[in-house]
């Protein structure tokens, strides 16, 4: 049995998987606090008696060799230490959003919603993976000759520039992406409550006042477009995490369509880019059950 693991800034999802199949068994949602580090997560999760075969883990964090670093959560998950736990088993570690990446290609017509409608492009074409949640994380998979690979970035942390007074105003200590795409910063900005016994980065929507609201979508829109000229992902936008659960209130969707394709010369492409956002809760698991492990 393989054991994959999804662990971000603030849960730990855990499974047991059939790599023939993708099969999952056992899921389960651990949060992060509540562990001195991922070892410990792990023995919770697996109690005793468990034979693990092999284990694939989505981290949070840019990989640094054979080890990971969440951004947002002090652990840092060492493929040695986490073989040692599972009794030598083969370990391997994937960025969160790479893990992400090499699923879009392999999603089913029920595992996303389109947000913008576009033909499917002629050939297949870069694709790009964005997530909102405790952080923003952002990958690109590229098709090979071989199949998929993917590129995780760290463009969360890539400055961000209001272009008006509005957006000035509303950014006054927003410096990079994640200031302000994240759960915490739509939290920090917009001083909104959360639901009663919602998930934590959930905010109460309704509050949020409609020029607020579209600029933010604004925002938002151009500097995700930013990132599919950067990285030439004309095949499509893939948003996942917490916040996008609830796109359509989260965003203005036609502020953010607008922003997004208002890219000059480049307009006319940016319009034949589709835009999802991923129905799956761990959609990285749709890699770690099946990929290679050697």
């Amino acid at each position: 049995m393989r054991l994959v693991a999804d662990i971000g800034g603030t849960n730990a999802r855990f499974a047991l998987a059939v790599p023939e199949t993708g099969e999952l068994t056992e899921v389960q949602v651990l949060p992060v606090s509540e562990f001195a580090d991922f070892p410990a997560a792990l023995g919770a999760y697996l109690g005793s008696g468990r034979e693990i075969s092999a284990a694939a883990i989505a981290a949070a964090g840019p990989r640094d060799g054979d080890a990971i670093s969440l951004t947002n959560a002090p652990w840092q998950i060492v493929a040695e230490d986490v073989s040692k736990v599972l009794g030598g088993a083969k370990v391997r570690l994937l960025n969160d959003l790479e893990a992400v990446a090499l699923a879009i290609p392999h999603l089913g017509a029920e595992e996303a919603e389109a947000i913008a409608h576009c033909p499917p492009p002629k050939q297949a074409s870069p694709m790009i993976a964005v997530n909102i949640g405790t952080g923003f994380g952002a990958a690109v998979t590229v098709p090979t000759e071989g199949g998929w690979i993917a590129l995780g970035t760290e463009a969360g942390h890539m400055s961000l520039i209001p272009a008006t007074p509005g957006e000035d105003a509303l950014m006054r200590n927003v410096r990079t992406a994640e200031d302000a795409f994240s759960g915490p910063g739509y939290i920090r900005l917009f001083d909104v409550r959360m639901r009663e016994g919602g998930e934590a980065i959930h905010p109460v929507l309704d509050e949020v006042v409609g020029e607020q609201r579209q600029l933010y979508s604004r925002m938002f829109g151009r500097f995700v477009g930013d990132l599919v000229l950067a990285t030439g992902a004309w095949g499509g936008v893939w948003f996942s995490g917490g916040v996008v659960s609830d796109f359509h209130r989260v965003f203005d969707q036609d502020a953010f369509l607008r922003a997004f394709r208002r890219k000059g010369p480049m307009a006319a492409r940016m319009e034949r880019v589709p835009v999802f956002r991923i129905m799956m809760d761990a959609p990285a698991f749709k890699t770690l059950a099946g990929m290679p492990i050697t």
